[in-house]
Order: C-alpha cells, then structure tokens, then sequence
C-alpha cells in the first residue's frame, strides 16, 4: 500500500508474482481504491513483447477486463515461474495504491462480504429517505426536507466516491462521473448547513451564528459554480477544507444551541461528531498522513451513517417541539389558550379523583392599552415578554403557566390551596 495525497505525478509501480507449484495458477490483482484517473497494466506477452490495458475512471467502464467498481487485472502464472508486472498511475485526486492478490475463491468471498456491507449502508440510506420523504409530505416541515436533501446528496456522493454510481448509473459518462463527485460534495455541505439552521433554529437562538451559516452556504454555493471552470484538481483540496471548516462549525452550532436550551441539539451534537471522526481519518489518509486501509478509507461512509441515524433522532425531537409548538404561544413561549383549556380540564379531573386541592391564578398587565397605543405595538409586545418571562421562571412543574389571551395570564397549580396560591 502507497498513499502519496494530491499529486500531479505519474507513479510506476513494480509486482514480481512467483509460482512455485507445478502447474499453472490463476490469480487477480486487485486496487481497491476505484478513484484513478488513468491506471496503465502491462505485462510481458508469450511472444516476448508487452500487453497494455489502459483503464481508470477517464475511461468509459468498459475498458475494464472484469465489470467491478474496483480494479481487477485476471493473471495466468506459469508453472515454476517468476513474472513481474508494472502498472502506471496518474490522477487529479489523491494517487492511493492499494493492491492485492486473491484466488478465484479469494476474490468471489471478499466481493460477496463487501457487497453485503454496501447492501446493509445503502438500505439505510434508502429507509432514512423514504421515511423523512413521507414525514416531510404529513407534516410540510422544513427540516425534514433539509435532511431529506442532505441524505439524498451525501448517499449520491458514497455511491460516487465508491465507484458503484461509475458501475451502474452512468458508465460510460466518465467526465460526468468525475463532474458529479465534486457537485455531490457541494450540495451535501449546502443541505447540512440548511438542515442545522431549521432543526436549531439558529435564527432565533443564535442569530450572528446563523448568518455565519449563510455565508458558508454562499461559498458552497460559489464554489459549485467554479466547478466547471476550474476543473476538478483545483477544486477538490479547497473543497475538502471547506467541508471540515463548515462540520467544525455545525459543532459549534449545536453546542451553542444545546447551552441555549434546543433538545434537538443533544443528538445532533452526537451525529456531528461522529461524522468529524470519520471525515479526519478519511482526509489524513487522502493526504498520505495515514495509511490506506479498510478503516481510513471507509470510516468516513461508517461515521456517517452513524451521523444520519443520529439526526433522524434529532428529527424525532423536532416533532415532539412541532406537537409542544401547537400548544405554544410564539411570542412569550409560555403554553397557548389550547393547551390551557387541556390541562385545566384534566387537573380539574384528577384534582375532584384525588380528593386534592387546585388553585388557578388569572393576572394581566394594568393599563396595557393606554401604554400599547402611546409606545407602539412593538414595546407592547416587549411588556408582555417581560411579564411571560417571570412567569416562567416562577412557575415549575407541576404547575402550568399560560397565555389566556392579549395582556391577560393564567396559572393552573394543581395541590395548591388558597393559601399556596396567594
């Protein structure tokens, strides 16, 4: 394994395969790493001069000698016999040589246990799709659209950066196939920063930090239009940087949002940071810093898969907020006429059952409209803040605090006497 990062140089490499047995062998040389712009494979022919295969991801698939997202070189060694084999690199991407020598056996069992795993990602993918896709059509929320963008893009972009989507979506497209992996990349990072400001609501917890998101969305937005004019290997280092500044700040974002009281942000936190781990193993190894492995080079697809069931729990959060939203007044944040007429019902209920006294507080603010029509609506509105944030910070639980109506207030305190009450 040789993992030299982003580089304009064409690598040689050299394979001396011996075969001591006495009788033929059939084996396959295999580079697991499917993103090469161009891979030459010589070898000498019986004839004494050279065999070439020219193939990589510039190339239509059918260059390939066996249909495979990866590189398969099929090899016959003669009985006790040494040969030596020499394949030539170049790519506009990192040069990560990851070769391998399987039997027929070898070779059939190690597609089968990766086709396997691929099937149990990419079936998540599809679930987390379907059921945000349905969520978003029940209940026209923005955020379950957002996060139905963002795994839509991101699955795309595995596909892409997995050679699967080379494989079997557009295989004899392979500038598009190229093209695409640098457009994915950018719609993924617009859809995650829009899905964090809706299911943080950035805007109203934490407003300098959502413009912040806005100009992180324009730069992804920007860079995908210099995509086609700058070309991939322009493209892709400052892209990667981008991305780990814009998941840096979602952290940020999420623990912000978690301080300022947002319940969604426990699990987005989580997801977040399970997404940064893989993504810093997967860019050290695309910078030659670690070495190629089953870890570096998938554990980004493995962190976000953890990252996209985690946010789909955050989405579950989001829909307990949308059902307390229904019983919320927006302006004071205190419980609405709905969620009033509710609980005094059932602790009217529960107080006659129990046999336990209940005591109901009415307030409202003296003279609001005289100060409404000298001030404006504006300064009203802050009045009636100020007041609904003291209720909430006296009123605890089980006592309920609401707004009855314009200046007027209410509070339900279930085993309070007269006495309590006063």
């Amino acid at each position: 394994r040789l993992n030299s990062a982003f580089t304009h140089s064409g690598w040689w490499i050299r394979v001396k395969i011996a075969n001591p047995d006495e009788r033929p062998r059939e084996v396959y040389l295999r580079q697991t790493y499917p993103l090469i712009d161009s891979l030459e494979f010589y070898e000498r022919s019986q004839e004494g001069g050279w065999r070439n295969l020219s193939t990589g991801d510039r190339q239509p698939f059918s260059s390939r000698s066996i249909a495979h997202r990866d590189f398969f070189f099929p090899l016959s060694i003669a009985p006790d016999s040494e040969g030596s084999y020499y394949l030539r690199y170049e790519s506009q991407g990192p040069i990560d040589i990851s070769l391998s020598l399987l039997s027929a056996d070898e070779a059939i069992a190690s597609v089968s246990e990766e086709q396997l795993a691929y099937g149990i990602y990419f079936g998540c993918v599809v679930m987390l799709l379907v059921w945000s896709g349905l969520v978003f059509i029940a209940v026209r929320d923005k955020a379950f659209f957002a996060y139905f963008a963002y795994v839509a893009a991101f699955g795309l972009y595995m596909l892409v950066n997995n050679g699967l989507a080379f494989q079997f979506l557009w295989p004899e497209s392979p500038r598009w196939a190229n093209t695409a992996l640098l457009v994915l990349l950018h719609l993924a990072g617009f859809a995650a920063l829009q899905f964090s400001r809706v299911i943080l609501r950035s805007g109203d917890y934490t407003p300098k930090l959502d413009r912040v998101a806005q100009g992180l969305q324009l730069v992804f937005l920007i860079s995908l239009l210099l995509t086609p004019v700058l070309g991939y290997a322009r493209i892709v280092v400052p892209l990667t940087a981008l991305i780990m500044v814009a998941v840096v700040y979602m952290i940020l974002l999420g623990a912000v949002s978690m301080l300022a009281g947002s319940r969604p942000a426990r699990f987005y936190l989580l997801a977040w940071g399970s997404f940064l781990a893989g993504s810093i193993v997967f860019v050290l190894k695309n910078f030659g810093v670690v070495p190629h492995t089953f870890l570096s080079q998938n554990g980004w697809q493995l962190g976000s898969l953890v990252e996209m069931i985690l946010l789909s729990m955050s989405l579950s959060s989001r829909m307990n907020e949308l059902k307390n939203e229904s019983r919320t007044d927006s302006l004071t944040l205190l419980g609405n006429r709905r969620l009033f007429d509710h609980e005094l019902q059932r602790e009217f209920a529960a107080a006659r059952h129990l046999r336990r006294p209940l005591s109901l507080l009415m307030l409202d603010i003296d003279h609001f409209k005289a100060y409404n029509d000298r001030h404006g609506h504006a300064r009203g509105d802050e009045a009636i803040k100020v007041v609904a944030s003291a209720l909430r910070r006296h009123t605890r639980k089980p006592f309920t605090a609401c707004r009855y109506r314009g200046e007027e207030f209410a509070a339900i305190l279930p085993g309070a006497d007269a006495v309590d009450a006063e």
